[in-house]
């Protein structure tokens, strides 16, 4: 979030001040000074030395009980500078001031209940006109300040309001904010129709993708230990989270783990996991059946036997359904022929939606695949296996940037800096043309590939376990399982 700053102007302190003149120099270290005339000066008083914003200014208070007399004040505590005869000492009225956040423009003076203070009350500096107070926490609102006497606890008048919109924007190194003023103020030129704020918004996100693609697992971008959902018998396919880099391939996946299971489940491609699932047959309930129907409506009835037995798994539970005739379809599919009663019906009212299964292996998980958003595991979960947690460590797509506040997620975060000043040109001197050969290109690419080569994931890139090669089929129909090693 970009520092919102806020300044307290402390040349207010020097309205209507008593100015004092030193009548020699003074030493760093002295308790007391001499001056022309001590008119206006007395115990318990703050003095300021110089000017606002001078570099050897200072602020130190009178003695609290040696009352200043002829020319002589003593003072409260040594002074930290010297300062020559002739300089001007002033009495102020404060010697701290306090900065006040309110969601409404309040007149404070009149009611300051509304007002939270931001922080504790901090010593004025003499040697900055203006004295600062960095917000980074709120969003919108007012804010006020006052000045205040800690010497003898007197509390001065608040500022006017001060709208959140108005104060000074300080924008981190990381932060877009940043980035876009330093590209203005560099090409010197303003955000237009040709290349707008917009426009270098999409610039910012694309060389973002663009640096990602060159390197897919940044480990800054690990996400580890993320749930993404628990096994329940029937089910094998689970939604991946909406940031992951690659939904459609496994190239985003570092582990997946399944219970307390020690071996993380093996990974194969599109191919190999439809060999995987061999003669299996899977498709959903189109329409919700009554306990008893003699028909049942699935999505696509292709692949399934012209005759035989189904699978079901509501509430973890299985419902062993037979058939004796089908309807085909890919749509609208039809199991007929169920019986009405005892084994081979429907025991169960079972969802839209809920897969149905022939020819299918229940155990351990022990493969998965990526595909479309989603993320399938096999073989189906035993009861054994049921109501597990299934853990996914993933690597997350880099954040897109949409305000000036957001903060750019690669480490060489200058690097964006470097494509912004290049597509800047592009579009401000080359008639949206840009040049390959451009300085700021080259420090771009330069700043890319050292921050791949100096990337260090502390992960091996290979997945697959270095085993013996192990085929794992399921027999045609059949419920057991083969294991072919070499």
């Amino acid at each position: 979030m970009p520092t919102r700053r806020i300044y307290a102007d402390i040349n207010a302190l020097f309205t209507g001040a008593s100015a004092l003149v030193l009548d020699a120099d003074v030493a760093a270290g002295a308790s007391t000074i001499t001056v022309k005339n001590i008119t206006g000066v007395a115990i318990n008083k703050i003095l300021f030395f110089r000017t606002p914003g001078s570099e050897n200014a200072e602020i130190i208070a009178t003695h609290a009980s040696t009352t200043p007399t002829g020319t002589t004040v003593t003072l409260a505590a040594t002074l930290v500078r010297s300062h020559p005869a002739g300089t001007l000492v002033f009495v102020i009225p404060a010697n701290q001031v306090r900065f006040y956040y309110a969601s409404a423009a309040v007149n404070a003076n009149s009611d300051d209940s509304t007002l939270t203070a931001l922080a504790s009350a901090q010593a004025v500096d003499p040697t900055m006109p203006q004295n600062i107070y960095d917000d980074t926490t709120q969003t919108s609102g007012y804010y006020f300040y006052r000045f205040i006497d800690s010497i003898n606890s007197v509390n001065g008048l608040y500022s006017d309001a001060i709208p959140w919109g108005a104060s000074i924007v300080q924008f981190l190194e990381d932060e877009v904010g940043f980035i876009l003023e330093s590209v203005r103020s560099k090409l010197c030129h303003e955000w237009d129709e040709r290349f707008s704020k917009q426009t270098a918004f999409a610039e910012i996100n694309a060389c973002l993708r663009y640096m990602q693609g060159k390197l897919k697992r940044y480990s800054r971008f690990l996400v580890a230990n993320y749930a993404l959902g628990s096994t329940a018998r029937g089910t094998f396919e689970f939604t991946l989270p909406d940031n992951i880099y690659d939904n459609e391939t496994n190239k985003s996946i570092l582990s997946v783990r399944v219970g307390s299971a020690t071996n993380p489940l093996i990974p194969l491609d599109e191919k190999e996991f439809d060999q995987l699932l061999g003669d299996v047959a899977q498709t959903t309930v189109r329409t919700q059946p009554a306990i008893g129907a003699t028909s049942l409506d699935i999505t696509n009835s292709f692949d399934f036997d012209d005759s035989g037995t189904i699978h079901i798994y509501t509430s973890g539970t299985l419902d062993e359904i037979t058939y004796t005739g089908v309807t085909r379809s890919a749509t609208a599919g039809v199991l007929t022929g169920i019986p009405a009663s005892g084994d081979g019906s429907i025991a169960a009212t079972h969802a839209v939606g809920t897969n149905v299964w022939q020819g299918e292996v229940e155990g351990e998980p022990r493969y998965f695949n990526v595909r479309s958003g989603s993320m399938r595991t096999y073989p189906t979960v035993s009861s054994t296996w049921k109501n597990k947690k299934v853990v996914l460590d993933y690597y997350q797509e880099v954040t897109k940037v949409d305000s000036e506040s957001d903060s750019i997620d690669m480490s060489r975060y200058d690097a964006v800096k470097h494509w912004l000043l290049w597509q800047g040109k592009a579009y401000w001197r080359n008639n949206g043309k840009a040049d390959v050969k451009d300085d700021d290109f080259i420090i771009f690419s330069g700043i890319l590939k050292d921050q791949i080569r100096t990337e260090v994931s502390g992960q091996k890139g290979k997945m697959r376990p270095a085993i013996n090669t192990i085929s794992y089929r399921p027999n045609r129909r059949g419920t057991s399982t083969s294991f072919e090693t070499s």
